[in-house]
């Protein structure tokens, strides 16, 4: 299909089975999107779409002379070749900007991808066998760290307490109790963080030297971080450039958790994360104040300092349907009025309106004293 985005989304609107939206969505170019499917009839599905080019292996990651027609990509992925799930035996579909394959996929693709959301999703998904509302709503706001909990064990295991610190064995007893989430009020979740940062920067000084020079290279991911450290303790990457002695996988988990109780002076995680939803202009006074939340870059809640999941929502395929959902911001793009930053304060805190579900503008739930009608 070659119709444009609205066309997918006006196709969507009225499909009403499996075979309906993978028509409509055959036609989705771009941006590049995992769309979810759910009928009442039970019915589930999953499709990576967009146009990918076809890349000979690591086509992309590295420069190439654009005047060469070696170097051209020589096409795209058929849409019949696209990654998709349809009622998979699991029971379920998910998507968190994970890998959306194995390896044993034929074409080469590449780009920046989640390696904890996704798994810690999966993880939760397969112990449900029936999901309520509140379920989905409570792992939509879900602040548990997989990182963490793969990588506090093997600090703790690291640490002698008879060499510590009064300031160190706190650390080390707020992290020992830590429960891996990064909730607003979380003392861990900063002493956490500042460690995790340090001890990045500590095993590949290299690249970190090269990169506060601006030399962009790629940059090794934390998985591979937790990987070394947990199967290759003494793999040289492990030893730094800068001091004459031998460094491993404890003395640098050490050294990080000790630059760590130093630099983690924020009280909770709201403060060191300080989270603000700017204007769009990023005119000051025109944005909110820190938001006090729960939530991560990490977590299911992925929320930075200047970005989240803004939008929200659960529907739950019931005769009639039903559904919930939240934005943080209102309706209206003035200042003054009370509608300028409406559902904000709601959605820090995690909580859903009950969304209408109109059959047409003479339902009775319609309410209000104007319509407005669009007609061809």
């Amino acid at each position: 299909p070659t119709h444009n985005s609205v066309q997918v989304f006006e196709a969507l609107a009225s499909s009403a089975s499996y075979s309906d939206y993978r028509a409509a969505i055959g036609g989705f170019g771009n941006p590049a999107s995992n769309i979810a499917y759910a009928n009442q009839d039970g019915d589930i599905a999953l499709t990576v779409t967009g146009r990918f080019p076809l890349r000979k292996p690591q086509q992309g990651r590295f420069i190439q002379d654009g005047r060469q027609r070696k170097n051209a990509w020589a096409g795209f992925i058929p849409f019949s070749h696209v990654p998709v799930t349809h009622n998979p035996a699991r029971g379920f579909v998910a998507s968190a900007n994970q890998r959306s394959t194995d390896l044993s996929y034929p074409y080469y693709y590449l780009g920046s991808f989640d390696d904890y959301r996704g798994r810690y999703l999966n993880r939760i998904l397969d112990t449900f066998t029936q999901a309520t509302v509140a379920d989905m709503q409570a792992l939509q706001f879900d602040s548990y760290s997989l990182k963490a909990e793969e990588l506090v064990p093997l600090l703790l295991r690291s640490l002698d307490s008879t060499t510590l610190s009064a300031d160190e064995q706190r650390a080390k007893s707020t992290l020992a109790d830590w429960d891996y989430r990064f909730t607003g009020q979380s003392r861990g979740a900063v002493v956490f963080q500042h460690f995790l940062d340090s001890l990045y920067q500590l095993t590949f000084d290299e690249v970190w030297l090269h990169q506060q020079e601006e030399r962009h290279l790629l940059q090794p991911e934390t998985w591979r971080l937790i990987d070394l450290l947990r199967n290759q303790p003494d793999h040289f990457l492990l030893d730094r450039l800068a001091t004459p002695a031998t460094e491993n996988a404890d003395s640098l988990l050490r050294q990080a958790f000790r630059r760590a109780v130093v630099a983690a002076q924020a009280r909770n995680w709201n403060e060191m994360r300080a989270t603000r939803i700017q204007h769009l202009a990023r005119i000051e006074g025109l944005g909110t104040p820190i938001l006090y939340t729960d939530g991560a870059r990490d977590t299911p809640n992925a929320l930075s300092s200047s970005m989240g999941p803004s939008w929200r929502m659960v529907v739950s395929l019931e005769q009639p349907v039903r559904a919930w959902g939240i934005l943080p911001g209102g309706a209206s793009g003035n200042p003054g009025s009370p509608n300028y930053d409406a559902g904000i304060e709601e959605w820090a805190q995690g909580a859903y309106h009950v969304l209408p579900f109109w059959s047409g503008p003479d339902d009775p739930a319609v309410d209000g004293p104007e319509k407005i009608v669009l007609q061809k």
